[in-house]
């Protein structure tokens, strides 16, 4: 197996970290809102800054499917993305959150339910079914997408599959330009895969060039909130410099394991990482319980350094909870038991 092959530990620890980053954007964004009741130029850089998260699961996706693409056949591909997202996404979020709690009942519409199992949500303009599932309709239809573009070429030499595929994508990416980063993401993986770049980046000018890169990222993204319209996207050079950017630190990143990747190496970030499918669907419930718990309190004391260290020890402990429950119990059991494979390597270090 080649090195570009091989599982990346300091990507899957990266991974960890853009779950992480949304938890706390949401985090700062509910407190705010709800309890705080104003927000500031700091809170707001923050919450732009986590909300890239998403961004960053999306380039990560497109580098990891790329290679499954290219490895995979069509029923192995498919099967073991099926159980790795249906079991968690639809048996607890909508079944149990939304059947039993009854927190949104207008989930629970027929018609809204079949829009979700098919993925079909994203173009009947019905809500996802949690806050954050949306990326995950648009995930199915990446993986979709880059199988029908990527395996006929490689594999069955099937062109005409590849151009259909092909306009999909041109539809897609130009309705839904966040896709840009996801396509980044094939890209690094496909030079990351054909060229071998490592024995060039390991020096100070190339360990420069990926500090300013992520510098630059940092800026761009804490600075301003993107909003994704194909009408002005070409116009919009900040959000053109984020993409060259973040392009740049990521190659930089994956090529060069002895700068800033090692540290994702650690037993932390690889944990989070682990877990950081779930933890991204599952913290909006545990949010929702400690806000609530917070504003009770708040009723009677109004000190907001107090409440603001309840809510986040609150918030802390309910998701780590159910994200190793659900996780335990809901995700790695019904994949494992399904596709006879483990959803990550298991020995870390």
């Amino acid at each position: 197996m080649s090195k570009a092959n091989q599982f990346n530990f300091s990507l899957h620890g990266f991974r960890g970290l853009a779950a992480l980053m949304v938890f706390v954007a949401h985090m700062i964004d509910g407190f705010t809102e709800h309890i705080y009741g104003s927000s500031t130029w700091l809170t707001k850089g923050l919450i732009n800054l986590g909300t890239f998260g998403v961004e960053i699961f999306f380039f990560l996706s497109g580098y990891v499917i790329y290679i499954a693409t290219t490895k995979s056949n069509i029923k192995d591909f498919f099967f073991h993305r099926f159980w790795r997202i249906y079991p968690f996404l639809f048996t607890v979020l909508f079944f149990i959150l939304n059947m039993v709690v009854g927190k949104e009942p207008d989930k629970n519409d027929p018609f809204f339910l079949i829009m979700n199992l098919f993925f079909l949500n994203l173009f009947a303009s019905t809500p996802p079914l949690s806050p954050n599932a949306w990326s995950i309709t648009y995930e199915a239809w990446y993986y979709l997408l880059t199988y029908a573009l990527i395996r006929p070429i490689v594999i069955q030499k099937n062109y005409i599959v590849s151009y259909l595929a092909l306009i999909g994508w041109v539809l897609f990416t130009y309705y839904y330009p966040i896709t840009v980063f996801y396509l980044l993401g094939i890209l690094v993986s496909f030079l990351s895969q054909k060229y071998n770049f490592k024995r060039f980046v390991n020096n100070l000018f190339m360990n420069t060039v990926q500090v300013v890169s992520l510098i630059s990222v940092l800026f761009l993204a804490f600075s301003y909130d993107y909003k994704y319209d194909i009408n002005n996207i070409f116009n919009n050079y900040n959000l053109l410099m984020l993409y060259l950017s973040f392009s740049i630190f990521m190659f930089l990143f994956i090529q060069n394991e002895k700068l800033l990747s090692k540290y994702f190496n650690s037993k932390l970030w690889l944990t989070l990482g682990t877990v950081s499918y779930t933890f991204y669907l599952a913290h909006p419930y545990s949010y929702l319980v400690s806000r609530i718990l917070t504003q009770k309190v708040q009723s009677c004391c109004d000190n907001i350094l107090f409440l603001s260290i309840l809510f986040i020890l609150l918030t802390v402990t309910f998701t780590s909870v159910l994200v190793y429950i659900v996780h335990k119990y809901i995700e790695v059991f019904v994949y494992n038991t399904m596709t006879g494979k483990k959803i990550y390597v298991p020995k870390i270090g």
